[in-house]
């Protein structure tokens, strides 16, 4: 696809910095149990069966316990119709996989959009997350605890060290 190709980066927390940044750039582990990805474009007719795609994708790379998909919106000014009929595939996809959908920035238009469709509706308002911290430590606490005690090699988030 030509330049309405969204690109789908996965975003992570650098403990070191203390700030989340692009982890495929910097090659940093992502939680195991937390996939954020944050697709780079607006989703309409004319990319969303791509982007969705390219967001299961990125989730079948992965080789660890996969809780939640965290879609970081920030980039997404505008999703059509089209875009929230993919959302709905995906949104299914993940139920089959026990796997939840959170969102992150979010803007107001797109909410609207997905608010009017009912979309908000079935993954939850709740899920709507407005601030990274609020995300991490709302999705944290719904995770598998003894894996992060057990398996988890890594101390990505300060909530981390309650569990370890």
């Amino acid at each position: 696809m030509e330049d309405h190709a969204p690109r789908i980066v996965r975003i992570t927390k650098d403990p070191e910095l203390n700030m989340f940044v692009n982890a495929d750039v910097y090659q940093k582990p992502s939680c195991p149990q937390i996939l954020e990805l944050r697709p780079d474009n607006c989703i309409f007719f004319g990319n969303a069966e791509y982007t969705m795609e390219q967001l299961l994708s990125r989730l079948n790379e992965q080789r660890t316990p996969i809780k939640f998909l965290l879609l970081d919106f920030e980039s997404i000014a505008f999703i059509d119709i089209s875009g929230v009929d993919e959302l709905f595939g995906l949104l299914d996809e993940l139920k089959a996989r026990k796997i939840e959908m959170a969102f992150l920035y979010v803007h107001l238009p797109v909410k609207k959009v997905l608010e009017s469709t009912n979309f908000l509706y079935m993954v939850g308002q709740d899920r709507m997350l407005e601030k990274m911290g609020d995300a991490i430590a709302y999705l944290f606490e719904r995770l598998d605890h003894d894996y992060c005690r057990k398996v988890c090699p890594y101390k990505l988030f300060h909530e981390c060290s309650t569990v370890k």
